[in-house]
């Protein structure tokens, strides 16, 4: 999909999918997988994630960024109705929750692996299903319509070049 849809942007490698795949290519290849981590800065994701993700959540502040790019600190707020706010410390470890405005605070020190996961905890799975859903139903019904639209403009070109003959 294009980048009309920013939410369904591709996320960048978390830990779980990530560490593992990159540990398996580095063994193949002879190099240690804390080398092939050091150079991924981790906590740059969290820009991605505010630019892609932004039909996900009403606000998303960049609280901190480690000097070594590999952690990162932020504040994400729901779009529901109650505005619920999470405060994420990200690291090559996943996403930990360290503060929850909602009443008894259950996600805080809770660690999940991916931003989705994060995103899920939050809202609810099937609130944030329902939103993934109806974002790639309304990106593939611009496509078709795009697609719809050449496909009559190219029939007209082609009408009116067998016209001329």
């Amino acid at each position: 999909f294009g980048s009309r849809s920013p939410a369904l942007a591709p996320s960048p490698s978390r830990p779980s999918e990530g560490v593992r795949a990159r540990g398996a290519m580095a063994a193949r290849e002879g190099k240690e997988m804390e080398d092939e981590e050091e150079a991924k800065p981790i906590g740059e994701d969290v820009l991605h994630y505010q630019a892609h993700y932004r039909d996900f959540f009403s606000e998303f502040e960049v609280l901190s960024i480690s000097p070594d790019r590999q952690s990162a600190k932020f504040r994400i707020v729901s779009k529901a109705v109650v505005k619920r706010a999470l405060e994420v410390c990200l690291t090559a470890s996943g996403f930990l929750v360290e503060a929850d405005s909602a009443p008894g605070a259950v996600l805080a020190g809770r660690e999940v692996e991916s931003f989705e996961q994060l995103l899920s905890a939050m809202d609810g799975a099937e609130v944030f299903g329902t939103r993934l859903c109806d974002l790639v139903s309304g990106e593939l019904a611009r496509q078709l319509a795009a697609g719809g639209l050449q496909r009559e403009e190219e029939e007209a070109a082609q009408d009116r070049v067998e016209a001329k003959d």
